[in-house]
This record gives C-alpha cells, sequence and structure tokens, in this order.
C-alpha cells in the first residue's frame, strides 16, 4: 500500500467529520487482538496498518476508518460486503469487520509486496513482457469482480499490489458498486481519482 495520501474523490461532497484518532504506534494493541507492526497506508477514508492477528498468529492489513458520517460508515460497509463477493488470487481477501471505541475497522489479506504505482517510480518502464503479465493478473481480478457482480470504479496504480512472488493483487474497494440496475451512479455524480478519470 502507498503511503501518500490517496487523492479519491466525490464531486457530491460530504459533510464528514474526520475522527482524531492518533496514530497506532508500533507495538500497540489494538481491538485485544491485533498488535501494530507498521502503518503501510493512508486514503481520504482511512488509515492502513500491517498487524499480528494474535488470536490467529498470521499478519493481515488492518484498515482503521477515519471519517465518521452515516454516509462514510455506510460506504466503509459497502466495501466489506462487495469486496466479500469476490474470491480470487488477483484480489485481496476481506476478512472481517468490527468497531473499537467507536472506530469502524476492517482486517484484509497483508500482501507483502509493492503498489504499482511505487514499483513505476523505482524502476520506471517496465519490459513489455513483465506488463503483460501484470496487465493479464489485473484482467484477470477485474473479471473476478466483475463476475461477482463488484465494479471497482478507481482503479489505479496505487490500488494494485505486486506481490514478492510476483502476484498481482487489486485492493480498495472503497467506492465500489454493485452491477445492479438499482445501485446506479447519479446523472451529474464524478466518482473517482481526478487523475485518472
Amino acid at each position: 500500500m502507498s503511503e501518500d495520501l490517496d487523492d479519491t474523490w466525490s464531486a457530491a461532497g460530504d459533510d464528514e467529520r474526520v475522527v482524531t484518532l492518533a496514530e497506532l504506534p508500533v507495538g500497540a494493541l489494538f481491538a485485544a487482538r491485533y498488535r501494530v507492526e507498521a502503518q503501510i497506508g493512508r486514503g481520504g477514508m482511512g488509515t492502513v496498518y500491517r498487524v499480528l492477528d494474535e488470536k490467529l498468529g498470521e499478519a493481515v492489513a488492518l484498515k482503521l476508518l477515519t471519517l465518521q458520517s452515516e454516509r462514510a460508515i455506510e460506504r466503509f460497509l459497502r466495501e466489506v460486503r462487495l469486496a466479500r463477493r469476490v474470491t480470487h488470487p488477483n484480489v485481496a481477501r476481506t476478512h472481517d469487520l468490527g468497531e473499537q471505541g467507536g472506530v469502524h475497522f476492517l482486517t484484509m489479506e497483508y500482501v507483502r509486496g509493492t503498489p504499482l504505482d511505487d514499483l513505476l517510480d523505482e524502476r520506471g518502464a517496465l519490459s513489455a513482457e513483465r506488463l503483460r503479465e501484470i496487465g493479464a493478473q489485473i484482467a484477470d481480478g477485474l473479471a473476478a469482480a466483475h463476475g461477482a457482480g463488484v465494479v471497482h470504479r478507481d482503479l489505479k496504480p496505487a490500488n494494485v499490489l505486486v506481490a514478492e512472488d510476483g502476484r498481482v493483487v487489486l485492493t480498495d474497494f472503497g467506492i465500489a458498486r454493485a452491477t445492479s440496475a438499482e445501485s446506479g451512479t447519479q446523472t451529474g455524480t464524478l466518482i473517482g481519482t481526478p487523475h485518472y478519470m
């Protein structure tokens, strides 16, 4: 996950309150279960940490919602519901959600790797063969999401992780939508990252 602030944006606007939650320090225990190992990302809706799930004895990603409004919480819950529909190696698995001290959180698969945007910044242009491999895996992940009735709506290099083993994983379904007719986007509403729109 990228440590840059996510510039995901909705032209409809929100009057959301940002939770004044101090960053979780390394070593802190959250929700009597998750031991913080590192902050790995921060975006428009929350902060993501790599944590040790002491109950299961494995590393997971913990996303804390930092916007507290009905609309933000509904988007957060929708992210969990939609992401859980998709089970595919090229889509990050969502495990669970909860609330601790008024802060909503979710846990998901921790992918040891690098966001595609950081990889491109570090290495520059990739070989045509590597681009085909990455593109094919992105397409496979999107096909699985679409097959489960989910449209990502914010696909960009920062939301694509390249794992150390070469696997490509789609993340951040925070503004995803179901493909059913009743959940369409309103006319005049822009949702996504302006640079990639």
